[in-house]
Order: structure tokens, then sequence, then C-alpha cells
């Protein structure tokens, strides 16, 4: 229906320009960024020959891919976008706040699962107000941004997801699934209010020309800050889960944890322990949120940064 509603109504004025496509540039992005992405994503979890070959690869490609694009007539990736601080600074926004995010969206099922016992079912639920203040926090983005300015409006989403991360870095491992609600309901409304801002800040910094490939960029921005930091956060789960199983004395194994995110596999395990592995889990996950509010002490300053040096309106 949508397709049809577009084809027969949204009329757009094509130029047809005579420029050749860059497809050494963009086979080096790919393959580059398909090397990075992959080696973060097999951090701990495969050899580590593995994992520094890949990024390594990945980066040798991006250095010709550097390369490629100053030859290029018509780059994928224009160069002299990185030379706008403005632009960089907005980026740099980008890769903070949702490497914050992904933190919050992950481990709050887990807490529902892990900590609580409940089903897969009961820590799905707990994105549903998520996804509901996600949409108000959209809605409101434009006359939030309109009365509080780009800077402000960054400022209400980077307070209200460190508010979410903050009670899961301080609440008990015993914490209500209503608890849980309340605190997916900040993190919602952030993600919701922040993404639509930060969007268009980046095609308002940027120069018409040059809008679309800061817009795609952006996103790209926004997905490897978000695979980076949950590579990162899932070796700082392990990390704690290692040092709480060497601590149990062989009570405990990484097997037995494994099994506490399942509600019917965590039923077989000694009931006895069931609060030391909880008391595990739950120093992971306050660390997780501790280095996920790290990132957003970043993106406030950053946010600073951004202030100062916002474009004039003409």
């Amino acid at each position: 229906m949508i397709i049809a509603i577009i084809h027969l109504t949204y009329k757009e004025k094509v130029e047809f320009v005579d420029k050749k496509v860059d497809w050494l540039g963009s086979f080096l992005l790919v393959s580059g960024l398909t090397c990075i992405l992959m080696g973060i994503q097999f951090i701990g979890n495969e050899s580590e020959m593995l994992v520094i070959g890949l990024i390594v690869s990945g980066i040798i490609l991006c250095f010709f891919l550097v390369q490629a694009e100053k030859k290029a007539s018509d780059p994928v990736m224009p160069l002299h976008i990185f030379k706008d601080r403005l632009l960089i600074l907005d980026f740099s926004l980008f890769a903070a706040i949702w490497g914050a995010s992904i933190a919050f969206n992950t481990y709050i099922p887990l807490w529902a699962q892990g900590l609580l016992g409940m089903s897969a079912l009961m820590g799905g639920l707990t994105q549903i107000p998520a996804s509901i203040f996600d949409f108000a926090g959209s809605q409101l983005s434009a006359s939030i941004r309109e009365r509080w300015s780009f800077a402000g409006a960054v400022n209400l989403g980077i307070l209200s997801l460190a508010i979410a991360e903050f009670g899961l870095l301080v609440a008990k491992s015993s914490a209500s699934f209503v608890f849980l609600c309340i605190v997916a309901a900040f993190g919602g409304f952030a993600v919701g209010l922040i993404f639509n801002v930060l969007q268009i800040k980046v095609q308002y910094d940027s120069f018409k020309q040059d809008m679309a490939v800061a817009t795609s960029f952006s996103f790209l921005i926004r997905i490897l800050g978000q695979t980076l930091m949950a590579s990162i956060y899932g070796v700082l789960m392990n990390v704690a889960l290692n040092h709480g199983v060497k601590r149990s004395g062989g009570k405990i194994t990484l097997a037995m944890m494994n099994k506490l995110s399942d509600a019917k596999s965590a039923k077989n395990l000694p009931q006895e322990l069931l609060p030391q592995m909880r008391a595990i889990m739950h120093s992971g996950i306050r660390i997780i949120m501790a280095v996920a509010l790290m990132l957003l002490v970043l993106a406030f300053y950053l946010n600073i940064k951004c202030k100062k040096a916002e474009k004039k309106p003409s």
C-alpha cells in the first residue's frame, strides 16, 4: 500500500548527471567496515589471531579507501566532510549516545530473566514502555527543539537516558518488574528524542551538497558505536562472571551462569546457589551501566562543544 501511494502521488524532479559510480570506493568501504565489525563481534568468542587479523585487515582497507577517495571524481565518502569540526562533533555525539543506549536496551531484559527469574516473554515486555515513550520522544522532539535549541533538546535526552542507567546502577538485584518498566520509559523517551534531534542537526550543520552523505554516515556511526560498545559490554560481563565463578570456590561454573537467564533451565540449577549467582550477574550489569554513564558524561561534554561551535542561522 505504501509503495503504491508513493508511486502514484510522489513526484520528484530527477536531474541526470554524467558521473562515474565510485565502485572502488564502495567496495573498499563495505569490505573494510565488514572486517572491522566482524573482528569486534568475535572479541571473546573466537581466537585472538582471527580478531586481530580481521581488524587489521579492515584498517588497511580503510587506508586504501582514503587514498582512492582522493582521486575519485564523485567519491562515495567525500573526505572534506571530516574537515568540518561541527560535523565531527555531531558524529561523535551519535557514537557516544548510541554506545550508551545499547547497554540499556540489552541488559534490562537480561535483568528480568536472570535476576528476577522471569521468562523470555516477560523480559521482552520490559521493552514495551521503551517503545511507547520512544514514539512520544520522537513526536515531541520538534517542539522541544524549537523551545530549547538543539543543545537543550540533546541534553534533555542525555539526562533521561542517564536517569534510566543510573537507576539500574544503584538498584538492588531484587528490583521489581514495574521498576524496570519505569526506567525503560526514561530510556525510550531519550532514544526517540535524541535520534530525531541529532539527525536534523547533522543535516543542518552540513552543506547542501553533502547532506545525503552526512545523513548516511551518521547512521553508520550509530551502528558502529552500538556494535563496538556491545562487544565491550560483553567482555565486561564475561570478566565479571569469571571473577565471580573463581570466588565461588568451584561451586559455580560458567555453564551454570549461562543457564541463569533461561527460566526453564534455571529451575534445574541448585536453588541454594541462585542468590550468589544472581549477585555475580548483578555485579556485571552494574559495571556495564557505570561505563555507559561515563559515555553519557562524554556526550554531555561534546554537546557543550557543539553549542559553542554551532553555525549561526543565516
